[in-house]
């Protein structure tokens, strides 16, 4: 996995989306695989209602949006429909506390689906919250779940850098951070500066948890 600075996620005009997505034209394939299909349509067709036989067009569909505004490779390869979260140890225990009336933030969300996860599973929507640099993917969120009327759940769109910062209003509020694919997307300083911005958006208690999965290797 490549490391980028903070600068390389701040350039979003035309012309740097034309450039990556001439770059990442390896990653853009034409459907999900099989086993990422299956999580997404039962989501889909349980907690939104969509016909089973409209779920892979309404997939891609969504996916071909998304790589128009932002192509990473995550959304080529329909990596944004993977639900890791659920197949995490951690999971039911996760979910109790938000049941339980704990705040859950996911970090760099991109579409939110795995906050849509958590709701199927009977997760009040009201303390779950999303986060991501780019406001477009948050509301095509909506488009892919088809729930703008009815999730409660807080998305803020934010640079994890900036200062001050819209996220700055979750400072010290959250029971638990998840965070799938983020830190490693940053060199060596910027995963420090993550994992210190981490630190505080949890509430200071010492049941406070920070999960998800990252991309490695022997050299970093």
């Amino acid at each position: 996995m490549a490391e980028h600075s903070k600068a390389f996620f701040e350039k979003t005009d035309e012309g740097e989306v034309k450039k990556r997505q001439e770059a990442f034209t390896q990653f853009l394939v034409d459907a999900p695989t099989t086993a990422k299909l299956a999580e997404a349509r039962k989501l889909l067709e349980v907690y939104s209602r969509v016909k089973s036989e409209e779920v892979l067009p309404h997939v891609i569909a969504i996916r071909n949006k998304a790589w128009k505004i932002d192509p990473f490779p995550c959304i080529g390869q329909f990596n944004f429909l993977d639900l890791s979260v659920s197949r995490s140890p951690f999971y039911p225990e996760v979910l109790e506390r938000v049941k339980h009336g704990h705040k859950l933030l996911d970090l760099g969300c991109c579409l939110g689906c795995e906050i849509r996860a958590f709701v199927a599973d009977g997760a009040p929507s009201e303390n779950l919250y999303g986060s991501d640099i780019n406001s477009h993917f948050l509301a095509l969120g909506y488009d892919l779940f088809l729930d703008k009327s009815t999730l409660k759940s807080t998305f803020i769109a934010a640079d994890l850098f900036a200062s001050p910062s819209p996220l700055d209003s979750l400072n010290g509020q959250m029971n638990i951070v998840y965070a799938a694919s983020v830190i490693h997307l940053f060199d060596r300083p910027g995963q420090k500066k993550v994992v210190q911005r981490i630190t505080q958006l949890l509430v200071t208690e010492p049941d406070s948890i920070c999960l998800g999965r990252q991309v490695g290797d022997n050299g970093t």
